[in-house]
């Protein structure tokens, strides 16, 4: 490796180490999947939760960046590609350097249900969750380990696809009738992962106050779709029907549904107000319901 090559290693770790993260919400457009009917929609407003817990602890855990030159490298495509190649190639080589450097947000299932609100949810529930956020079945455990005591015992493990979350199970075994403790950490560490890293430091999404989390299902969803722009929103039945996860083929029926949605968003000072038009597609073409949602300048904060 020549003098160059180090002096670029250096500097990725020395950015790694002190790279902000400006942004406190979810990475992936609600919106756009929603509008595309080639992309099933699979994930319930529950996992979505996930993503903002993570959002939230990786505001918590970085500084804001202030140097322009340090804002402008996290957003370009071919320096994320670097620092894909740097974090294997030091994972491969030294992982005590992959781990103090990588990327990552540590939560706990009390983060979850103290954000959410949603204090009965169990530990299974949340660890549920997260395996639906992160979008893989797949769950690897390593060996139970067994404190010196006999008593205690941890179990870690991962999970991995959209980003890497790493758990850690822990609990006594004379208390077997009592939930185990999940501690997580997302690693962000791949180009996914990382797109995933740098979207959320993109403000496409603001994470969302306490009382979101107790609107309707279907509610939260719409808000996430068209929450993340103050400007006025253009979205057809059908599409709104898609992102709420409305299978109905009943149309007055979708509509009621849709608006009920609507009706609580305007109530509840999520959004401002929204109107409701008939439009047809191009001359003589079918009619189509045409809702136009406009947002609120400020947002509830509790």
């Amino acid at each position: 490796m020549n003098e160059l090559e180090k002096a670029s290693e250096k500097n990725l770790e020395i950015r790694l180490k002190t790279g902000a993260i400006s942004e406190k919400g979810l990475a992936f457009s609600l919106l756009q999947k929603g509008l595309r009917k080639d992309i099933e929609l699979d994930w319930d407003y529950k996992a979505w939760w996930i993503g903002d817990i993570i959002a939230v602890a990786i505001f918590n855990q970085y500084e804001m960046p202030t140097e322009k030159e340090e804002r402008e490298f996290w957003t370009n495509r071919e320096n994320l590609n670097k620092v894909v190649d740097y974090l294997a190639k030091i994972k491969e080589e030294n992982p005590a350097i992959y781990e103090r450097d990588v990327p990552n947000a540590e939560f706990d299932c009390n983060d979850v249900r103290k954000r959410t609100g949603k204090n009965r949810l169990s530990n299974k529930e949340v660890f549920d969750l997260v395996k639906k956020f992160v979008g893989s079945p797949i769950v690897r455990t390593t060996k139970t380990v067994i404190a010196e005591d006999g008593d205690n015992y941890t179990i870690p493990g991962e999970i991995d696809n959209v980003c890497k979350v790493q758990f850690l199970k822990t609990g006594k075994f004379s208390n077997r009738n009592k939930e185990e403790e999940i501690y997580f950490r997302a690693i962000f560490d791949r180009a996914a992962s990382l797109d995933f890293w740098n979207c959320v430091r993109l403000r496409l999404f603001d994470y969302r106050a306490p009382s979101y989390y107790s609107l309707k299902a279907g509610s939260q969803l719409i808000f996430r779709a068209v929450g993340w722009t103050k400007g006025v929103s253009h979205l057809t039945l059908e599409q709104l029907c898609r992102i709420a996860g409305i299978k109905k083929k009943n149309v007055t029926l979708r509509q009621r549904i849709i608006e009920s949605y609507l009706d609580e968003l305007n109530d509840k000072k999520w959004i401002n107000s929204y109107l409701r038009d008939l439009k047809r597609e191009g001359f003589g073409g079918k009619k189509r319901i045409l809702y136009t949602i406009f947002k609120r300048k400020r947002l509830p904060k509790k």
